[in-house]
């Protein structure tokens, strides 16, 4: 029962991260295909990298942040034997 309870807003933000890093890796692939296509601006292409740099951070502090909270989901199943 505390485990559950103790596990319960970690598993949630797991889950809403999992959301995010789906929206962030979607964003991500668009920007990649507009700095792909042959028609883009200089302008817009300097533009877009600048954006795939942000993107590229938010869903590596994503993951670290997922990845840590799967560390103590786990710390805890192990505290309870």
């Amino acid at each position: 029962q505390q485990r559950a309870a103790a596990q319960r807003p970690l598993r949630r933000e797991q889950a809403a991260l999992e959301a995010e890093l789906e929206q962030l890796e979607a964003q991500r692939a668009r920007t990649d295909a507009e700095l792909a296509a042959a028609a883009t601006p200089a302008a817009r292409r300097a533009e877009l990298g600048r954006e795939r740099k942000q993107l590229d951070s938010r869903i590596a502090a994503a993951e670290e942040r997922w990845l840590e909270l799967g560390e103590a989901l786990q710390a805890l199943d192990d505290a309870a034997g």
